[in-house]
Order: structure tokens, then sequence, then C-alpha cells
């Protein structure tokens, strides 16, 4: 991951950052978007039970569905956008553009999805977006070890690409953060069937990435502090002013500057 080498001078590090809930794809980004871990359909059958950031962040602001988006290359993330607490569902929803045409059409190219991203940041501004690529999780299931390495190199290349789109664009310079993580691992090597695929409790399936670039987080600082994916919700929360509705995650403000 060179470029995220790069990155890393201008960035806050999580070196012990884990998924301590189901390592799949569905309940790992569920557990990113609203601070609980959760027992989800992983097939884009099931809504999450609880509100994700997103939907908070709509309530508390008042801004409208296309200043939040989920961006995603896998189609089954749409259901993000919802939940089953009967306070949320159905309100506060942001925007989705996921997978070929959404939810039931298939897996899209991570280019394409890096495109719609900048189109989407260009058009509407939005101030909240979860972007997915699938790679190189796509490629590990294959077990073509050339391919899943790759889709490493492909994805570090367009986070790179990302910041410095948002870099270069006036209304998100030097004001916008940029967390990148993972909704799981894969199986450590020896285990099972290695990188091919995950699912369980080794350590290679729970511990993943937690790097964060922007204004109002350290530079050059690496933390060995144990934190998790339920921490991400509370602590946009805490950037943009408001708080989760529920949620057991802690705000992670040792990588806040003073």
């Amino acid at each position: 991951i060179p470029y995220r080498k790069q990155l890393l001078k201008s960035s806050f590090f999580c070196a012990s950052f884990y998924n301590n809930g189901t390592t799949t794809t569905t309940p790992g980004h569920t557990a990113i978007c609203t601070g609980v871990y959760q027992s989800i359909n992983n097939s884009g059958s099931e809504i999450p039970m609880y509100p994700s950031f997103m939907q908070a962040w709509r309530k508390y602001s008042g801004k409208p569905a296309e200043k939040a988006w989920i961006v995603a290359s896998k189609d089954k993330l749409a259901v993000l956008n919802n939940c089953k607490d009967t306070k949320w569902q159905n309100n506060y929803q942001p925007m989705t553009d996921c997978g070929i045409n959404g939810l039931g059409t298939g897996y899209r190219d991570d280019l394409t999805t890096l495109n719609k991203v900048q189109s989407i940041l260009s058009t509407h501004e939005p101030n909240l977006m979860l972007i997915n690529f699938k790679q190189p999780d796509a490629a590990g299931h294959t077990g073509d070890s050339l391919a899943y390495v790759q889709g490493i190199f492909d994805t570090d290349n367009y986070v790179n690409l990302l910041w410095n789109f948002i870099q270069s664009n006036a209304h998100y310079k030097n004001k916008t953060a940029l967390i990148v993580t993972n909704d799981h691992g894969r199986h450590s090597a020896g285990h099972l069937d290695g990188f091919i695929s995950h699912g369980d409790d080794c350590a290679g399936c729970r511990h993943i990435e937690f790097l964060a670039l922007g204004p109002d987080f350290k530079k050059n600082y690496i933390t060995t502090t144990a934190y998790q994916q339920i921490d991400i919700a509370p602590t946009i929360a805490y950037l943009l002013g408001f708080k989760m509705p529920i949620g057991n995650g802690k705000i992670m403000k040792e990588m806040l500057e003073e």
C-alpha cells in the first residue's frame, strides 16, 4: 500500500483496530454505520436494527437527503440507508448509489464507484459519504492470489486519488475528514483457506485498518491503543456536533488535535 504509506505522514493511524462482531460484509458495515454490532443477514435481504450516523446527522442538521450518500460497489449495501427502529424507519435516509443499479442488481467495478463518488461530490456537495470498494475482497474469494494483491494496489490508488480530489476541490480542501477502514479482514495465513475467505474470530479476520486524514486529526501519529468498528460512528458524531441515539462505541479522542 505505497500511497497510504505516503499519506501516513499526514494522518492518524491505529495499529490495533478491530472488528469484534461478525466478520462479514454487511455486519461489518452495519457496525461502522450504527455503532452497534448486529448479527444481520449478509445477503442484503435485511436492514440494520438501529439508525446510522447518516440518519442521525440528517435529523440533527435538517439537511436534505442529497447531503448524505452511500456509494458502494456492492449493491447489497443499499440496505444501510434504513433501519428497523420504528422511530427512524423510512426517515432521514441518505441517498444511495450502489451496485450496477441498486439493490439486487449485482456488483460493479471499483473504478466506476470512484467516478460516481467524484461526480456526486462535485454535483451535490454532500457533507457525509460512506464509500465501499469491493476489492480486494471479491478477488480474494476467487482464490486468485495475483488478482487479490492487485486489488490491494488498486484500492490503495483509489484512496490516494480520492484524497487528491478532495484537496484540489475548493469546497472540500482542508475542511474534510477521510477515514479509511475495512468491514473485515481475511483468515490468517495457515488458518483454514487463508486469504480466500473470512468470517470467524481468527486474528486475521478481526484485525483491520484505520487511517484518518483531515484537519481535525493528529499527523504522523501511530497509536497502539485498541479501538474497534463501533467507535467510528460516535467519533463522527462528535466531530459534527451531535450524538448517536444508540450505540456501544466510544469517541476516539486520542486521534484529535488539541
